[in-house]
């Protein structure tokens, strides 16, 4: 053996010779790398954390941000409520793309993904309010082109029945009546369904100058209901559905006087 080593080439013999120190640098080596990775594996479960806190962070600021700012009444414009909802909705999907993008590294660590139920709240608020807005925007919309109707033209049965659309979508977010869009929402509609029988009544043959007169003195206003002023939107700002009892007695009183008329010729 000894013969055979000292016929090995001198190189090959010093490479044989070294293999020993070799070996330690390579065990060092691999415990310097070991300590490098456990080094940035604790740096960058620290950085996760921290990006984690920050998360939660951003979470609970869109909750109290939420409260203070979200559209739950009428109180702002229909532009004002579109334009936060919409801020609410990207700030939300900024939220949820943060949440996305710390997965990998919680699957990594094992660390459970944040689950906030404050996030989950404002999400299903901004939708809802999305859609209570949206239905508000639609009944301004059909408002718009029904209010500027002449009186003597109007078709209440028809308006009533579009009414009635809009008292079932309303109704299908019953859920919603805690806030005062819903409620605000809710009454219009009410109140536009309450009128419609008045103006049936009002728009009989039956119903005479006199009738109009005594109509007149009781809201203590004065209108010229043939004219081409007197509108749909006339009748809501003189509020009749509030003297609803009143115009209904009218009308009857008209219809009673026709027939004694009709009965005398």
């Amino acid at each position: 053996l000894l013969a055979n080593q000292e016929a090995l080439p001198d190189a090959e013999r010093l490479l044989k010779e070294g293999l020993p120190e070799l070996w330690v640098q390579y065990q060092q080596t691999l415990e310097t790398a070991d300590d490098a990775i456990k080094r940035y594996k604790s740096s960058m479960k620290k950085d996760l954390q921290d990006s984690l806190t920050d998360f939660h962070g951003a979470v609970q600021s869109l909750r109290d941000d939420a409260r203070s700012h979200l559209p739950y009444a009428d109180t702002v414009s229909l532009e004002e409520a579109k334009r936060v909802l919409s801020e609410f909705e990207s700030r939300i999907e900024g939220i949820r793309d943060r949440e996305r993008r710390l997965g990998p590294g919680l699957k990594v660590f094992e660390i459970p993904s944040p689950e906030p139920p404050e996030l989950v709240d404002v999400e299903t608020e901004v939708a809802q309010l999305r859609k209570l807005w949206d239905l508000n925007e639609e009944w301004q919309a059909s408002w718009n082109g029904w209010k500027t109707g002449q009186f003597d033209l109007l078709d209440p049965e028809k308006l009533e029945q579009q009414g009635l659309k809009f008292k079932q979508a309303v109704g299908k977010l019953r859920e919603l009546k805690k806030w005062g869009i819903w409620v605000s929402v809710d009454q219009r509609v009410r109140d536009f369904l309450s009128t419609m029988p008045l103006i049936s009544s009002l728009g009989s043959e039956a119903m005479r100058p006199r009738h109009w007169r005594a109509l007149k003195d009781e809201i203590h206003v004065e209108f010229n209901e043939k004219g081409a002023d007197f509108t749909l939107d006339s009748v809501f700002e003189l509020g009749l559905f509030k003297h609803a009892e009143f115009i209904g007695e009218l009308s009857e009183r008209a219809q009673r006087e026709q027939n004694i008329e009709r009965d005398m010729e």
